[in-house]
């Protein structure tokens, strides 16, 4: 039964015949196995005590207690059994082997080559113990001797699967793609359930295939994304940089082709849709190149941007560029962008700063100054998000006190409309704690990092209300004063009591939400280079 791995029947039998022969060698010996097979490892183990109190000279139950224990994590006690196991039988060539693998893992690698070597000298060809040793200098990165290794090993054993996947991973890890990708697909002829090797198999063709296409060899990065197609035709990956390739080689109709099946694989696919866009644009379908190219722009507004590298200049024409970085910014201030041009001047720079970029970088630059550039503004970002974070977990737990199913549901209202850069209403009567969901909506916000500006007005006298809602100014602009709008700029005005305000002036403060600007008291110079959420 136990040949049959039949073992669960086999326990039942053995532990009735046990109960007859509760020495018997034989019958332990097959129930220790059996409940091994099965991971029932302390009954195991168990049984084998029993056969060595039994015949303490036997070195098997030794080298199989190694094991188990191995298995469970109790590492020092498998070393243990293992060299009792080698001390009752000095030619016990698996207890070698086990011992040092145990000792690889531990990274004793002086101990365990000197465990391998034994295993060798008493057994020439021990595949075992030449692959062990290849895994053991493959990951001391001593690679002349790794490959020695599983050179030996593919002699001695010529479909020896895993000496072919490690040698092909040292050949990546060399950058030696090519001969890396013919061991992978070696592996998978001799497994084609070899799941790591064909995930292996399928990344290197992948980056070496864009390797040639940068390169401009556009027809012999096709051959590497067609296996990529072949190693993993549910995925994305090979048709999209297939439809790439195309486009470089002007081939439209197959690049059509091929993105389209990236798309119908992965629909939210932002620069599959855009190169399709390019794709209908080049054969004069312009309908559906725009189609293609605000569904990318879509695609970006709801995944997220980590960071934007663009150039001033775009289609002969500067402002491009600035809108560009201004829709960045309304999208998410958080962004950071980084501003290159040919053309750059002091008024270049300043501009681009002034506007919100993180750094401006004169063409031809430095790939090293960009790269620096690039993991700064990142690492800054992070950081940002992770204070923002913190802050907003601070907040959510202590702006609005209280455990009530009502509390919770206005923290829940609070947090959904955060989100949103609409105007709200909030009301309720007074002290009710209308201004504390206010500043609750402001810190959830994207604007949390900008003014939150209070006007009280109830305590506005009509005479004044106009001055200081929205500024003034005189002929000399001696005695400007700043309106509540530009105090609050890319923030949040909280307006208390807005009915006591006098009609007019409502009705002012409807013109300004409408159309974002106004004109301050005293002069006829609309304002209108501002930003906030009332």
């Amino acid at each position: 039964m136990y040949r049959q791995k039949r073992y669960k029947e086999c326990i039942k039998e053995v532990k009735s015949k046990l109960k007859r022969a509760p020495n018997s060698l034989h019958l332990l010996n097959y129930h220790a196995m059996a409940c091994s097979a099965l991971k029932r490892d302390n009954e195991a183990l168990l049984s084998y005590e029993k056969i060595r109190k039994v015949d303490p000279t036997l070195a098997g139950p030794y080298y199989n207690m190694g094991i188990i224990l191995k298995r469970n994590g109790r590492v020092e006690e498998a070393i243990d059994s293992y060299k009792k196991a080698i001390s009752l039988r000095s030619d016990y060539v698996q207890a070698y082997n086990n011992l040092g693998v145990v000792y690889r893992d531990k990274e004793e690698y002086e101990d365990a080559i000197e465990m391998f070597m034994k295993a060798i000298s008493l057994r020439s060809d021990y595949v075992q113990a030449y692959n062990n040793l290849g895994v053991l200098y493959k990951d001391k990165e001593e690679y002349d001797d790794a490959i020695e290794m599983f050179t030996k090993v593919r002699e001695l054993q010529p479909d020896h699967q895993n000496s072919y996947y490690s040698l092909a991973l040292i050949k990546r890890e060399q950058g030696l793609n090519e001969e890396a990708i013919k061991l992978f697909l070696k592996v998978l002829d001799l497994n084609p359930e070899h799941s790591d090797a064909k995930l292996n198999a399928t990344q290197t063709c992948n980056e070496f295939g864009i390797k040639l296409h940068k390169k401009y060899e556009y027809n012999e990065a096709l051959k590497y994304f067609k296996t990529v197609i072949n190693l993993a035709p549910s995925e994305y990956l090979g048709y999209f940089n297939m439809g790439n390739t195309y486009i470089e080689l002007k081939d439209f109709k197959n690049a059509k082709a091929y993105l389209k099946k990236a798309l119908q694989i992965e629909p939210k696919h932002g620069e599959a849709h855009a190169n399709l866009g390019e794709v209908y644009r080049n054969q004069g379908e312009i309908k559906k190149s725009l189609n293609c190219y605000n569904e990318a722009i879509k695609i970006l507004e709801n995944s997220g941007i980590s960071l934007v590298i663009t150039d001033i200049w775009m289609n002969d024409n500067e402002k491009e560029g600035f809108e560009l970085l201004e829709w960045c910014k309304a999208y998410n201030a958080l962004t950071p962008v980084l501003i290159m041009s040919g053309h750059g001047t002091i008024e270049y720079a300043m501009n681009a700063a002034k506007n919100g970029a993180y750094d401006f970088l004169e063409k031809p630059f430095n790939s090293d100054r960009l790269l620096f550039l690039v993991k700064k503004a990142l690492q800054e970002r992070d950081l940002k998000i992770k204070l923002m974070d913190t802050n907003n977990e601070w907040l959510k737990s202590n702006h609005i006190i209280g455990k009530s199913s009502k509390i919770k549901n206005v923290k829940n209202i609070c947090i959904k409309v955060s989100k949103s850069n609409s105007r709200i209403l909030i009301s309720g009567p007074s002290g009710s704690g209308k201004e504390t969901c206010a500043r609750f909506i402001h810190s959830l916000s994207n604007r949390m990092n900008h003014p939150f500006v209070v006007a009280a007005c109830a305590s506005l006298s009509n005479q004044m209300v106009d001055q200081l809602l929205f500024g003034f100014s005189d002929s000399t602009n001696k005695n400007d004063a700043k309106s509540l709008f530009e105090q609050a700029n890319n923030g949040t005005i909280y307006f208390n009591e807005i009915c006591d305000l006098p009609i007019d002036t409502q009705a002012k403060l409807i013109n300004v939400i409408q159309d974002q600007s106004f004109y301050k008291y005293g002069s006829n110079k609309k304002i209108n280079k501002f930003k906030n959420i009332i």
